[in-house]
């Protein structure tokens, strides 16, 4: 990671970067990844978090109701980059086909 200070033209120091890493490629080997040279934005960093619980409805209601609604309202919001949902309840459907681990087989 580089920083620059303040003042720095921030497009001529990422194309500058970008130019120096590409003069040393072939100095690197081959398998690596190729190198990023990327900008980041910190304003852009998240400014809101949320957390949801509830004694009244499950885990699994309470994500459908985050996905649907309120995280659909909140991505409309103007002003609004993306709205991401952690810890949130997956629903998961288990099969035991052909294994003689199902209901009635007797294991």
């Amino acid at each position: 990671m580089v920083e620059f200070n303040l003042e720095t033209r921030l497009n001529d120091a990422a194309q500058e970067a970008r130019a120096k890493v590409s003069a040393i490629r072939g100095d690197l080997p081959d398998l690596i990844k190729e190198p990023v040279i990327q900008k980041l934005d910190f304003s852009a960093a998240p400014v809101v978090s949320m957390a949801l619980r509830s004694d009244t409805i499950s885990a699994k209601d309470l994500t459908t109701l985050v996905d649907k609604r309120i995280k659909r309202r909140v991505e409309n919001t103007s002003g609004v980059g993306r709205v991401d949902l952690i810890g949130e309840m997956k629903r998961e459907v288990n099969h035991g086909i052909g294994c003689g681990c199902g209901p009635g087989s007797g294991s």
